[in-house]
């Protein structure tokens, strides 16, 4: 699992730079690092996300479309997921219409080859795995952790709750999500100068 040292670590844009390629594709694999991270998104789901479901309306959120495995859930944006993602938009050359996907981009390789070769790159602790699904597991080990009995912690990792929890409503209040977020202290930091500094 990825501690926050080993994230912070991986999460320098050197890291994701590559000789010959445009920099605004570093931005982009380095914002889909810390949506599998800090939001939970699968690799699958990230590259499915419509302009129009990151911060809908101004909204802290981002929206989940219902996939063959996972149902359609509304999630908040952390403060590390909106300055990954808007720093990733501010480099895109050129606008994103609002049905465009987000991480679709001209010379991009398959983000999980280019995590994995940032985790490859970066001066990680020899307890991480060199592999890029192991940001999102150390999203779900956190939250599960913190918990393990409310049906809100399932919804935010995609995952169906047990059957002796209640159910939980296709839209639960974002507030209790954020809130469920905050407590958990998975990199939930409400500091924008931490992301700029770290």
């Amino acid at each position: 699992m990825f501690s926050q040292e080993d994230f912070f670590a991986l999460i320098q844009i050197e890291n994701f730079r590559r000789p010959g390629r445009p920099a605004y594709l570093s931005y982009r694999s380095r914002a889909a690092a810390v949506l599998a991270y800090c939001a939970g998104l699968w690799f699958p789901e990230i590259m499915a996300l419509r302009r129009e479901h990151w911060m809908p309306n101004g909204g802290a959120c981002l929206i989940i479309d219902a996939n063959a495995e996972h149902a359609r859930r509304r999630i908040p944006a952390s403060p590390a997921t909106q300055w990954a993602v808007q720093r990733f938009l501010a480099e895109r050359p050129a606008a994103v219409a609002n049905n465009d996907l987000l991480f679709d981009c001209e010379g991009g390789l398959p983000l999980k080859q280019e995590i994995t070769n940032a985790i490859g790159k970066s001066p990680l602790s020899r307890g991480v795995r060199p592999g890029s699904g192991e940001l999102r597991a150390s999203f779900e080990e956190a939250i599960l952790r913190s918990y393990r009995d409310s049906p809100l912690a399932f919804y935010l990792i995609g995952a169906a709750a047990p059957a002796h929890l209640p159910p939980v409503l296709d839209d639960p209040p974002l507030d209790d999500l954020h809130r469920l977020l905050r407590k958990s202290g998975h990199l939930y930091v409400d500091r924008e100068e931490l992301w700029k500094t770290r």
